[in-house]
């Protein structure tokens, strides 16, 4: 296991198919570690259980560097052997839902930042103004 490199720019954390590990547990781990409401952690273990790994993020640096260090010692406390890794995001400039070039906004979202280009963010505008009994925030990060 290599460390991150916090200077790196973002990071994308990647947890890995593991059968041994049990789903309540990995579950628990995104609610804790990761910050993920319980629908988005029965989401996410979904997809974890279907796929070999399941990449989380992007986040900065330091922080995908705390994340990661918390979820290892959660795992090895617990005894489990679930594998997270990390990489340097190479998605810099594009935007994250349709590979767009990306004018350099990106939201905040639960547990790291997605870079969105114009036409998507203004889609994700309209959409949310149409959730009833809902109020959905979107933050620019940077703009």
């Amino acid at each position: 296991m290599h460390d991150i490199c916090t200077d790196a720019g973002s990071i994308t954390l990647f947890i890995h198919n593991d059968d041994d590990t049990p789903v309540e547990f990995v579950r628990q781990l995104l609610r804790n570690v990761f910050g993920k409401s319980e629908r988005e952690a029965i989401a996410f273990t979904a997809l974890i259980e279907n796929e070999e790994k399941v990449a989380c993020g992007p986040y900065p640096g330091p922080v995908a560097k705390a994340l990661l260090d918390s979820a290892r010692q959660s795992i090895s406390a617990a005894g489990h052997g679930l594998l997270i890794t990390s990489e340097t995001a190479a998605t810099k400039g594009a935007c994250d839902l349709c590979g767009a070039p990306a004018t350099g906004s990106k939201i905040l979202l639960a547990g790291g930042t997605a870079c969105l280009c114009n036409s998507c963010l203004l889609a994700i505008r309209r959409a949310s103004e149409a959730v009833p009994g809902e109020r959905v925030q979107i933050r620019l990060a940077c703009a």
